[in-house]
């Protein structure tokens, strides 16, 4: 009785032959051929469910499309607790005991052809070669930057028992999660996969072609180089709700504006306008609803150029608005973040996020090579 337990069975790829001998002076030949089986169960499954599938062939049933090679044993690995990799074994032979049968000549017995190629595309940077970020005289990020990257294309034709669509879509979107035409994990993805089914007595297989991109990681570990590096941008920051006031120094007219972190305490407080007439730096005072928030300012030729938090304060509100730019003007334009969310102005340390597009799975298992 099939369990309850299985949630799906897929059969990936069969192959073969994974051992042939030659006996009898090479008039027989005896072979091991093998399918693969992905299943998925619940995570109390036991093993005993998992042979319990309907999938499960019974000793002595023929391998799929052929007369010659019957069910031996199957060998279950656990890869996960919900995912089970069930190798069936099949073995046979044919020649001598029988001559009229054509099996030695099956198109699935023939060596894979292996092509290699490059290919050139133009991906965006925000680096160069040495780790720098791309920046002009003003320390903005300079956008729409593109180098190109040679990879490796290989495009392998093989001829298999069965083939599972099911599994080609899986494949589309994984890169290696183990090493690959001598590829560390994570540097190889599968460009294409396509299969067609031949039936011409007395064969009947699938003729089978993928194409796998190989990349060298670059600014990277292996296990990223197909992984997408953004920058952590935003068009908005935290402004406070707090009046920001200067007094005495000798001039007038400075404004500023309060960027209040997640804490609810005073981040850094920006100068709007620089005022005239300063002879010495006027107090700050900071008002609203926190308590506790100090900061100082500094005046060069007159003019409010900073004002340095000295203590940041707790319990002051916020409302979400548009940033500034370095002149305290509102942008349109992007700004770079911190992990907190609030701006980053020094361009080098930057929060930068880098996301796995694609997922991982053991291309070696496709049973191509």
């Amino acid at each position: 009785m099939v369990s309850s337990k299985i949630q799906s069975v897929t059969e990936g790829w069969s192959r073969g032959p994974s051992n042939l001998a030659h006996t009898d002076n090479f008039r027989k030949t005896e072979l091991t051929l093998s399918r693969r089986l992905h299943i998925i169960t619940d995570f109390d499954a036991t093993d005993l469910d998992v042979y319990s599938i309907s999938e499960m062939p019974n000793r002595g049933d023929p391998f799929p499309g052929t007369t010659f090679a019957f069910f031996e044993k199957a060998n279950l690995e656990k890869v996960s607790p919900i995912y089970y990799r069930m190798d069936l074994e099949y073995r046979g032979e044919f020649g001598a005991q029988n001559p009229s049968n054509p099996a030695e000549n099956h198109p699935v017995f023939t060596p894979p052809v292996i092509d290699l190629n490059d290919e050139e595309s133009e991906e965006e940077i925000d680096e160069d070669f040495y780790g720098n970020p791309l920046i002009n005289a003003n320390g903005e990020i300079i956008e729409g930057v593109t180098r190109p990257f040679t990879d490796q294309v290989y495009t392998v034709s093989r001829n298999l028992f069965t083939f599972s669509s099911y599994a080609q879509a899986l494949y589309r979107n994984a890169t290696n999660s183990d090493t690959f035409l001598d590829w560390p994990p994570g540097t190889v993805r599968v460009k294409s996969l396509t299969a067609r089914e031949v039936s011409q007595a007395p064969y009947k297989y699938f003729q089978v072609q993928a194409q796998f991109v190989c990349r060298r990681p670059y600014r990277t570990i292996p296990a990223k180089a197909w992984w997408k590096r953004v920058r952590h941008e935003g068009y908005q920051e935290r402004i406070g709700d707090v009046p920001i006031t200067f007094s005495g120094g000798g001039g007038t007219g400075a404004t500023a504006v309060a960027i209040v972190n997640p804490s609810e305490g005073i981040e850094s407080i920006h100068v709007l306008n620089g005022g005239t007439g300063y002879t010495s730096a006027p107090t700050v005072a900071i008002g609203g609803t926190g308590t506790g928030a100090t900061a100082t300012a500094t005046v060069t030729d007159g003019i409010v150029t900073s004002v340095t938090v000295t203590a940041d304060g707790s319990g002051y509100k916020s409302k979400i608005v548009r940033a500034l730019d370095d002149r305290g003007d509102p942008t349109s334009k992007p700004v770079l973040l911190k992990p907190d969310g609030t701006r980053q102005r020094d361009v080098t340390a930057a929060f930068w996020i880098e996301i796995p597009i694609y997922g991982s799975l053991p291309f070696n298992a496709l049973g191509l090579l």
